[in-house]
């Protein structure tokens, strides 16, 4: 179920669920060229989708990113410590979730689920 025109409540840390969409937003627009942003929900769970457009990456080269300290081929003039996804997923796992991605027609599409109670 897409849920386009009511609130969804999801019982969770506010500040630590911040990070992991900030971050997801941020690696869309830094890697790809614009970064698509919906939510899905249902009794259980919120999910919220970010799709890029124009990652030269896969979903699976992006999945190898989830382990610390690991960056990708193409982050070498950008800053970082190869943290950032660690972290996502582990915030994801704290909010009885987790962090998924999958290749789309035009990029890389994230798929960060929590429950909602």
């Amino acid at each position: 179920m897409v849920s386009n025109d009511r609130d969804t409540a999801v019982y969770g840390r506010p500040v630590s669920l911040e990070r992991p969409i900030t971050n997801l937003i941020e690696n869309a627009l830094k890697y790809g060229r614009r970064a698509t942003v919906s939510l899905e929900a249902n009794a259980q769970s919120a999910t919220i989708i970010i799709e890029d457009e124009g990652s030269e990456s896969s979903a699976a080269e992006i999945e190898k990113l989830l382990a610390p300290f690991q960056r990708g081929e193409n982050t070498a003039t950008i800053d970082g410590h190869g943290l950032g996804l660690t972290i996502v997923a582990t915030i994801a796992k704290l909010h009885g979730g987790r962090l998924t991605f999958e290749d789309s027609a035009t990029g890389v599409t994230a798929r960060l689920a929590i429950q909602r109670s």
